[in-house]
């Protein structure tokens, strides 16, 4: 009998699960899921009672190892740094595995050894990394056949919340993993913008956001981690523009500029917390200025002194979550507040929008705008969008591997036009669709 272990129940994996339970349990392959967390387990037993559940601290690499043994497929939604290690598990062991994270050099270092052992280790199979990959990759495909040329690429992804919601200043709330959320661009990022190399540092890749408007609404764009390798994955070698960018509605970018500036997501150094500290008290400690002057302080890195920028600096200084820490890093620090100010509400739900702009000239040499966007809101809290489109790709890859319709071996990434073309048209199905228009480029 085939077995599946998924490491993590959080918040990407109730959709990934629910597949897999509705469609792969009746085909006599059995699912453990596996959390440090016997809450969220508890939850998971009670949604989907045929579903197998083990506490599992997944740093105990005995442990892990006794878990992945007798398994044939790895599903790992833990923390993209924990990869590495389930992998070297899987690949001593023979066992296939499935990320929705993005590809590392430790990852890569292993493709001649997985491909020796007929295995494959499937990456960047969720939203971005994802459902982003497989959608341009059909968008190129279709303009390619056509005999279009393409000459600019710029995709954007956003997890966010409905337009109508207002929670906070910062137009924000958690619908992903908030470890990633705070440590998010600390690598800088790198693109192409009219054939010249840009480079953005962490410590000024949100200061240098900028704005994009889709279908009338106002959004900050930065960019997203090195683009250059996709220019190859995308067939895309000689384009004069390739980006990848990260969408937020204003003023994320501005405020999260300053605390990225001031060193708060530094996650380098724990210092040690004073009891019933706030976030503003540890902060104004650190930076040794008067909390009354906090905001200030924070604000002399502004790129635009907004008050709306202000408004959401101001927002998390008056919060009133204790750290629960002895020590702590900037970083840590920061996350436990946003995970009590940022949580969404039973009452509220997410939305994701992705977009892809592609500018191409046709066999006559007229160019044009092809706009292609998937604009999607969550269920509720729990059953969210960004689940959603992690959660059911990872789904749709496991059952292919299952049945053996992924042939690829190796590390690999959904490059490949066996992988991606019948996911995407798998998701369409379930109505995770885009919307595409073209417009003309005047020149």
């Amino acid at each position: 009998m085939s077995a599946i272990l998924i490491l993590g129940s959080g918040k990407s994996a109730w959709f990934c699960i629910n597949y897999l339970h509705e469609n792969i349990v009746s085909l006599g392959i059995t699912i453990t899921v596996a959390d440090a967390s016997n809450d969220n387990l508890k939850a998971v037993k009670s949604d989907f009672p045929n579903i197998h559940t083990i506490v599992l601290n997944a740093t105990d690499q005995e442990a892990l190892a006794e878990n992945i043994l007798g398994k044939v497929l790895v599903i790992s939604l833990l923390p993209a740094i924990m990869h590495y290690s389930v992998a070297k598990i899987c690949l001593h062991i023979g066992v296939n595995l499935l990320t929705p994270s993005y590809l590392n050099d430790d990852l890569k270092s292993l493709n001649e050894e997985v491909f020796d052992k007929n295995l494959c280790f499937l990456n960047e199979m969720g939203l971005d990394p994802g459902i982003d990959h497989i959608s341009a990759l059909s968008l190129i495909d279709h303009l390619n056949e056509n005999g279009h040329s393409i000459y600019s690429f710029e995709s954007y992804c956003g997890g966010l919340i409905p337009k109508d919601l207002k929670p906070n200043p910062f137009r924000y709330k958690l619908s992903w993993n908030p470890y990633n959320v705070v440590r998010a661009g600390k690598d800088g990022a790198v693109c192409r913008i009219d054939k010249h190399t840009r480079f953005y540092p962490y410590h000024k890749l949100f200061g240098s956001g900028e704005f994009l408007d889709i279908g009338g609404e106002h959004f900050e764009v930065y960019n997203n981690r090195n683009s250059l390798p996709y220019l190859d994955l995308y067939h895309l070698p000689n384009v004069s523009t390739f980006v990848r960018g990260t969408l937020r509605y204003p003023p994320f970018c501005e405020a999260w500029h300053c605390l990225v500036s001031s060193g708060l997501t530094n996650d380098y150094q724990k210092i040690r917390v004073k009891q019933n500290s706030t976030w503003a008290d540890f902060t104004s400690e650190l930076l040794g200025v008067a909390k009354e002057n906090l905001v200030d302080t924070l604000m002399q890195n502004s790129p635009r002194k907004s008050k709306e920028g202000r408004a959401a600096l101001q927002f998390l200084v008056e919060s009133v979550v204790f750290l629960d820490f002895d020590l702590a890093s900037p970083a840590e620090a920061l996350q436990f507040m946003l995970e009590t100010e940022w949580k969404l509400n039973d009452d509220e739900s997410d939305r994701i929008i992705l977009i892809h702009k592609i500018k191409y000239t046709d066999k006559a040499g007229l160019k044009y705008l092809l706009t292609s966007v998937l604009d999607l809101t969550g269920e509720d809290y729990h059953k969210t969008a960004m689940a959603k489109t992690v959660g059911l790709p990872l789904a749709l890859a496991a059952e292919m591997m299952i049945l053996n319709l992924i042939t690829e071996k190796g590390v690999i990434m959904p490059n490949h036009k066996s992988i991606y073309k019948p996911i995407l048209e798998r998701l369409n199905a379930m109505g995770i669709n885009f919307t595409d228009t073209v417009s003309t480029i005047l020149v």
